[in-house]
């Protein structure tokens, strides 16, 4: 049981690194091949010299800034609707 496993994750993964393969050459040689390669070097050398802002950067700030957002705009000095209606004079106030 162990034994067919092992082989088949084997296999598995030989048939999904082939598939890769093929999908990376395909990409390389479906477009310019200079422009694909250059980008993939710059790509590669801009998250290496920045490695710690790119890679650990999760914005975690930039959503507490919009629950901040929320927050400040919710108004809780303002009389509710309700209370506007039963002040208006031209209106009952069993309204």
């Amino acid at each position: 049981m162990l034994s067919g496993l092992d082989r088949g994750i084997k296999t598995l993964s030989a048939v999904a690194f082939a598939l890769g393969a093929i999908v990376l050459i395909c990409v390389t040689y479906a477009d310019n091949t200079w422009f694909v390669l250059n980008v993939g070097v710059q790509t590669t050398g801009y998250y290496l010299q920045h490695l710690i802002q790119v890679g650990f950067d999760c914005e975690a700030f930039q959503q507490l800034n919009f629950e901040l957002q929320v927050a400040l705009h919710t108004d809780t000095t303002r009389p509710s609707t309700h209370t506007q209606a039963r002040a208006h004079p031209s209106r009952p106030a069993h309204l």
